[in-house]
């Protein structure tokens, strides 16, 4: 079911007026578990936020949409995840800023055509893997609930880099 049909487009919607969320304070805690995941796989899960920033939305959806993306990565990557957060040149509705959200692995990273597939909904490139594909559709529906953005491109790192973009708070 879509997200919308599961009825949280609207829940989202009400949520995020208003709301405000610490990048910082969700973030180290979902490094902290995500680093435990990728120490028993010997892959290191970096983090780095350039300065203190607030995302307008619910926490739980901020989790969701990075906790999802950064679990992917630790399926593929060789030995490293780096997220780094930053502010974006954008704006949104008016407002100054969005949130640059860059997640990179050393995995075998996804081919053009690969990237668009991935983005369908429920789409599976490799059933080897664990999972339902659907963790990056759900991603890609709550970022466009939030005006933002998600890119699908080649890491510097040879695997794969997700770009989400997010309103700022």
């Amino acid at each position: 079911a879509s997200i919308e049909a599961m009825g949280l487009k609207d829940a989202a919607k009400e949520r995020m007026i208003g709301a405000s969320t610490d990048v910082g304070a969700a973030l180290e805690r979902l490094h902290r578990a995500m680093s435990r995941l990728g120490e028993r796989r010997g892959i290191d899960v970096s983090l780095e936020i350039s300065e203190p920033l607030k995302f307008a939305g619910e926490r739980q959806d901020f989790e969701e949409i990075v906790g999802n993306l950064v679990d992917n990565g630790l399926k593929w990557a060789k030995s490293r995840i780096d997220i780094a957060v930053s502010p974006a040149k954008t704006t949104f509705l008016g407002r100054a800023g969005m949130i640059r959200v860059a997640i990179d692995d050393d995995g075998p990273g996804l081919s053009v055509e690969q990237r668009q597939k991935a983005l369908s909904r429920g789409h599976r490139l490799d059933q080897s893997k664990p999972g339902s594909g659907l963790g990056l559709s759900i991603v890609s529906e709550l970022v466009d609930l939030y005006g933002g953005t998600l890119t699908l491109a080649r890491s510097p790192h040879g695997g794969l880099r997700v770009l989400i973009t997010l309103p700022r708070g």
